[in-house]
């Protein structure tokens, strides 16, 4: 079988792309990417779609199918590994304009943030061909791919779309998701403080783990690239620990637990926030104010997870992390004023229940 890093060679861009480029223009430059999905798109081998970006730019996707061989582990001390073969999808997905490029696109540059742009461009009208079959055909195994859910690095190249004659290659370096896996093994201390804390969980003691949980997922989901929900589950846990703080308010000032759930429960957020927790602990919890620990979660993260859920709204790489950490900062942020000597002592459960990290 001929190994090569691309599909296209000249002969079957001459015969089978540049045909529809010329329908809209004549390329000046083409820059391809090779691409491989952690799933399955059914297109037909060797199906291509071009879809128009502008009318100086366009985009071209070329499916394949590849064999991918799943290790399956049975959990025996000493394993014999047993391999599934199922298929993936690998696009070539190709940028071509009549336009000329950034000279750093021509001279190859790691840090190029043109060739980061081109990518990212072409992702995006991908993930409108992946919605547009998923949805057709009903099929929720798949989903939008961002860069972080892809190889850590992957191949591309620049050619003269006139004669398609190669310009630049390389390596285009996305993340460093696989490559940063390393654990160090656990001090005894530490696997000993673990297992005194499985008892708090097993019985529920403590009120503040399930928002805890919820903040380290929205920390995984913004890593692996799944942003709307990295938001969602970021606003949540801040909702869980703040309602959570509230009703250990109310019982340590003397309300039945029955009671004080109901209460935090019907009381409305807003107010939650800027009333009843800053009068009990003090602190800036005005959100017209800018620049505020408060006020920057509130716009950064409250805001962007109602646009997401009411809007359907699809933050990108910088906004997802801007209002993941405007929300990470709210923990500290209470946990300093919770730690005040007189806070402290008029609210004695939130020093036995508070976890900092």
């Amino acid at each position: 079988m001929e190994n090569r890093p691309f599909y296209y060679t000249k002969g079957n861009y001459f015969m089978k792309m540049l045909p529809e480029i010329k329908k809209y223009f004549n390329p000046k430059y083409i820059i391809q990417f090779g691409i491989v999905l952690p799933f399955y798109v059914p297109f037909k081998d060797n199906t291509n779609l071009t879809y128009k970006l502008n009318n100086n730019e366009l985009a071209h996707f070329h499916f394949s199918a590849i064999t991918s061989k799943d290790k399956i582990y049975s959990g025996a001390y000493i394993e014999e590994e047993f391999v599934i073969e199922n298929k993936i999808s690998r696009v070539e997905m190709t940028f071509i304009t009549k336009n000329s490029l950034p000279e750093s696109i021509i001279q190859e540059d790691d840090k190029n943030d043109s060739l980061t742009d081109i990518f990212e461009s072409l992702l995006r009208k991908l993930n409108i061909v992946i919605d547009s079959y998923r949805i057709k055909q009903q099929d929720y195994d798949i989903y939008n791919i961002t860069k972080e859910m892809l190889d850590p690095t992957i191949l591309y190249r620049v050619c003269d779309g006139k004669r398609f004659k190669e310009i630049n290659t390389g390596l285009f370096i996305l993340h460093s998701n696989k490559l940063d896996k390393h654990r160090d093994t656990l001090l005894p201390m530490d696997t000993s403080t673990i297992m005194d804390f499985i008892d708090v969980l097993d019985n529920e003691i403590n009120p503040f783990t399930y928002s805890i949980k919820l903040k380290l997922e929205s920390q995984r989901e913004f890593k692996i690239g799944d942003f709307r929900n990295s938001v969602i589950t970021i606003q949540t846990s801040i909702e869980s620990f703040l309602s959570n703080l509230y009703k250990v308010f109310l019982i340590d000032e003397g309300i039945e637990k029955g009671e004080a759930t109901k209460k935090a429960r019907d009381i409305r957020f807003k107010n939650l926030v800027t009333h009843q927790i800053e009068y009990r602990i003090g602190g800036d919890f005005d959100l017209e104010k800018s620049n505020t620990v408060i006020s920057k979660w509130w716009s950064n993260t409250y805001l962007m997870r109602n646009n997401i859920v009411h809007d359907g709204y699809s933050p990108n790489f910088t906004e997802t992390q801007s209002a993941l950490h405007s929300g990470l900062d709210i923990y500290p942020y209470i946990v300093d004023l919770l730690s005040d000597t007189e806070v402290a002592s008029k609210y004695p459960n939130l020093v036995e229940y508070i976890i900092t990290r």
